[in-house]
C-alpha cells in the first residue's frame, strides 16, 4: 500500500485477493489518510464466473 500511494501515478482501484489482504489494505488507508478527502469504497465478489 505504502509502494502504491507513494507513486507518482495514484491508483484508482486496489484489488485484493482475499478479505485478509483487504482488511490490510483499509487499516493502512485509515492510519495514512491525509487531509483532503480520500473516501476507499469496498466492492464483494463471492463466487466464481463459468
Amino acid at each position: 500500500m505504502k509502494t502504491l500511494l507513494e507513486a507518482e501515478a495514484k491508483p484508482t482501484a486496489i484489488f485484493c485477493a482475499n478479505d485478509i489482504t483487504a482488511i490490510g489494505a483499509l487499516k493502512f488507508l485509515a492510519l495514512h489518510r491525509k487531509k483532503g478527502g480520500y473516501n476507499p469504497f469496498m466492492f464483494g465478489k463471492i463466487g466464481y464466473i463459468r
